[in-house]
């Protein structure tokens, strides 16, 4: 049996939302606990690849919710761990392929685009409705099993099409998913609409992050959970006099977190502000290392520590530049060396390069 633990709940909200495994079971589970520490009056949703599980799961009297969740793991753990080993002999080779040619004939005729190499070995279905920029790819065995090798969606716990199947269950499992991934997906087109968005330069349904114009020579790295949008990772990007007051001020609020409100909105909250800057109203202010405004896709947003020094590079010319002094060192993920113009000191984090190529 293999079992992978991601339980743990949130303090600050009361609210716990996680992933657990047994064996090739996937399970999403929502707990809130509306008399935390205790788990009186819990309120809980478990949901496997394909469906929401019913489930009635009451917590004992005076119970923690601490101590619930551990219950609800060895319960999950109990009732849902199969060791029985699946066959995949009940039908015959030749069954097999006429049954996955009939699910690519449905799939097809449905709106969806198949394409198939000429061996019968590797299958892409894409166009899917409602979710064109979607898609699936599939290799295909001698004996028809399918198997998943790549597919459109972001980064998730555990490997979610791990199992040989058909591609009925894979469609439906990536269905399934892509339900679960609309608050994400309308996370992100919101940001996309209402913010100047300047990182990644590719932007694909894979994407997890943007980085946003927050004000003059400040950046912001938002990062959202696709399975729990409400939980984010916030960088800021600049001088560090004009980034520590709002690295405080998020620490500070982000106890107040309004899981029911978007991203978006949440951030607009916390900072006391009726919308961030958009591109239209932004002057194309040029790396002072390449003297050019884009560089590919990528804009200049990186700024010295000195608030009196207006200029402002490309992520990967300061870095070039880096390299050419002596004084210049790395540490983990961070960059320091001085502006090529006023010569105060310049840092910057290089995990940036990294996500503007991903």
């Amino acid at each position: 049996m293999h079992t992978e633990n991601f339980l743990e709940i949130d303090e600050k909200i009361h609210k716990f939302v996680g992933f657990f495994t047994v064996k090739e079971n996937f399970f999403k589970i929502i707990v809130k606990f509306p008399e935390y520490p205790l788990a009186g009056k819990v309120k809980l949703e478990v949901f496997d690849l394909s469906k929401k599980i019913s489930l009635d799961f009451p917590p004992d009297d005076g119970e923690t919710a601490q101590a619930y969740v551990k219950r609800l793991e060895m319960h999950l753990e109990g009732n849902f761990c199969d060791d029985s080993s699946e066959t995949d002999d009940i039908m015959s080779g030749v069954a097999r392929f006429e049954e996955m040619f009939n699910q690519l004939d449905f799939l097809e005729k449905s709106g969806n685009v198949v394409e198939m190499s000429s061996d019968c070995t590797k299958i892409r279905v894409s166009g899917m409705s409602g979710n064109e920029q979607h898609f699936l790819e599939f290799a295909v065995s001698d004996r028809a099993q399918v198997k998943v090798t790549d597919h459109s969606l972001p980064a998730l716990p555990g490997e979610m099409f791990w199992k040989i199947g058909t591609i009925e269950s894979h469609m439906a499992s990536f269905q399934s998913f892509l339900g679960q991934l609309v608050e994400f997906y309308d996370n992100m087109h919101t940001i996309d609409e209402l913010c100047f968005v300047v990182g990644p330069p590719e932007i694909t349904t894979k994407t997890t992050h943007r980085i946003i114009k927050f004000s003059e020579k400040i950046f912001l790295k938002i990062s959202i959970d696709p399975l729990i949008p409400s939980q984010i990772s916030l960088n800021f990007i600049g001088p560090i006099a004009k980034v520590e007051p709002l690295r405080e001020i998020y620490n500070e609020k982000i106890a107040d977190w309004d899981s029911e409100m978007d991203v978006h909105k949440n951030l607009l909250r916390m900072y006391d502000m009726i919308y961030f800057p958009m591109k239209e109203n932004d002057v194309e202010t040029p790396c002072n290392i390449c003297f050019d405004y884009l560089q590919g896709s990528s804009i200049p947003i990186i700024s010295c520590d000195n608030t009196k020094c207006n200029v402002i590079f490309h992520l990967q010319c300061l870095k070039n530049y880096f390299v050419t002094l002596r004084s210049s060192k790395t540490m983990f993920t961070l960059a320091m060396g001085q502006c090529p113009f006023c010569r105060e000191k310049l840092t910057t984090f290089l995990q940036l390069e990294a996500d503007e190529n991903n």
